[in-house]
C-alpha cells in the first residue's frame, strides 16, 4: 500500500476533486449514478462531496495492490470505476493548488469513505462571510487495480448523505465524452459563423451597403470607400475601367476640382496640369504636395507643417458643418495624387478630392464627372 497523499484539504461549496487532464464536463459528474458522494462520469475525473459546505477536512488517498477490507469505523462508504486520462493525476481543490497523485494509467476501483458527515453548520453561514471552520468530518480515498463496474452505495448513515444518493439517482445522466466534444464543435462553429455574418454585415455597412469583390478596390479602402459614400455604384464603375481610361479620369478630375477653385487661372498650376495632361514630369511646384501647398500660400517649403484637428459634432439641426480646410489643398492633392503608381489608386483619389473640396458641389460634381465618362 502506498499513501499518496495525507493531509488536511480546504473544501468550498462542498466539494474537492481528483482530476488527470482539463476535460471533467460541465457538471459534478454524480447524475444517473446511485451514490451522489463520489461522481465519476466523466472519465479521468473524480468529484467528492463532503459534508461542510466550507471549511478544511483531513483526506488520506491510498494505492493499493488489490482491494483492502474496509473498517467499520467508516460510516459513509462508496464506490466506483475510475481510469485516469493521462499519468498527471492530482487532488484539486476548489480554486486552490493541486497536489500530485502518482498512480499508472489503468483502470482502477475507488472507495469514498467518510465519518461524522452531517457535522452540524448551523451556526455557519458562507453567504455572510463567516470565516471557514475545522470539521471533525474525516475521509479516506482508497484505488486498487479492478475491471470496470457500476458504482454504489456500500454504507450509509446519514440523512445528509442520503440526501446527496437521492438527488444523484433523480439526476439525468451527464453527456458523454463525445457528446459533449461533439457539442463544443457545433458551439465553436456556431460562434464562428455568428463572428462570420457579423463581419460581412460590419464590412458591407463599411462600404456603404456592398463589399466589393476586386482586390484592388479592397486594398485602397480608404478613398474608396470616401468616394461610396458620394455614389456606390460609381466605385465599380471606375474599377471596371481600363488603366488608361482610370488615367483619364484621375485629369478629368484633378482639372475640374482646380476650376471649381479658381487656380486654374494661375500659372503655375497651368502649367502643373498642362504635364499631367502631356505625360512629362510635373514641375517642381508639384514635385509633392509640400512643395505645391508652399507655392500656393508663398511660404518656404520648410515651414510647411502638418497638423490636424478632430472635433465631434452634433448635427440635431441637419445641417453639416463647413470644412475647415482650403478647398484649394483639395485640389493640389488632386494634382498630386492624379499621377500615383496605380491607376486605379489615381482615379479614386482624385474623385474623392474633388467630391470632398466643395460639399455643395460633389453631387454636381459627380454628375459631370459620368457625364464625361459615358457612365450611366
Amino acid at each position: 500500500m502506498q499513501t499518496l497523499l495525507d493531509q488536511v484539504v480546504p473544501v468550498h461549496y462542498h466539494l474537492f476533486y481528483i482530476r488527470s487532464s482539463d476535460d471533467w464536463g460541465d457538471d459534478l459528474g454524480k447524475g444517473g449514478q446511485a451514490n451522489g458522494l463520489c461522481g465519476a462520469a466523466y472519465p479521468g475525473s473524480l468529484t467528492f462531496t463532503t459534508g461542510i459546505h466550507t471549511g478544511r477536512v483531513p483526506v488520506r488517498v491510498e494505492l493499493h495492490d488489490t482491494e483492502p477490507p474496509l473498517d467499520p469505523m467508516w460510516e459513509e462508504v462508496v464506490e466506483a470505476s475510475y481510469r485516469p486520462d493521462t499519468a498527471d493525476v492530482h487532488l484539486a481543490e476548489w480554486d486552490g493548488p493541486s497536489h500530485p497523485l502518482p498512480m499508472p494509467v489503468r483502470n482502477y476501483r475507488v472507495r469514498f469513505c467518510g465519518v461524522a458527515f452531517d457535522f452540524d453548520e448551523d451556526n455557519f453561514d458562507p453567504d455572510a462571510g463567516d470565516e471557514p471552520v475545522d470539521s471533525p468530518e474525516r475521509y479516506l480515498v482508497q484505488f486498487w487495480p479492478a475491471p470496470p463496474a457500476a458504482d454504489r452505495v456500500v454504507r450509509e448513515t446519514s440523512p445528509g448523505a442520503a440526501s446527496w444518493h437521492r438527488t444523484a439517482r433523480e439526476s439525468p445522466p451527464p453527456k458523454s465524452r463525445k457528446a459533449r466534444e461533439e457539442e463544443a464543435r457545433r458551439r465553436r462553429a456556431e460562434a464562428a459563423e455568428r463572428d462570420e455574418r457579423s463581419r460581412l454585415e460590419h464590412e458591407a455597412r463599411y462600404w456603404c451597403g456592398r463589399t466589393p469583390s476586386s482586390p484592388g478596390l479592397l486594398a485602397i479602402a480608404p478613398d474608396a470607400v470616401a468616394v461610396a459614400r458620394f455614389d456606390r455604384d460609381l466605385l465599380d464603375e471606375i474599377d471596371a475601367a481600363t488603366p488608361d481610361v482610370q488615367r483619364a479620369m484621375a485629369r478629368w478630375a484633378a482639372r475640374h476640382i482646380c476650376g471649381l477653385t479658381g487656380l486654374t487661372g494661375q500659372d503655375w498650376v497651368g502649367e502643373g496640369l498642362a504635364a499631367l495632361d502631356a505625360g512629362t514630369p510635373p514641375p517642381a511646384a508639384f514635385r509633392d504636395f509640400n512643395a505645391a501647398f508652399a507655392r500656393l500660400f508663398e511660404v518656404r517649403e520648410e515651414d510647411v507643417v502638418h497638423r490636424a484637428t478632430v472635433t465631434v459634432s452634433n448635427w440635431s439641426d441637419g445641417e453639416r458643418p463647413r470644412p475647415r480646410i482650403d478647398p484649394r489643398t483639395s485640389a493640389l492633392g488632386a494634382v498630386i495624387a492624379a499621377r500615383e503608381t496605380d491607376p486605379l489608386l489615381a482615379a479614386i483619389s482624385t474623385v474623392r478630392l474633388a467630391a470632398q473640396a466643395l460639399p455643395d458641389e460633389a453631387q454636381a460634381t459627380i454628375a459631370a464627372f459620368r457625364g464625361a465618362f459615358d457612365l450611366p
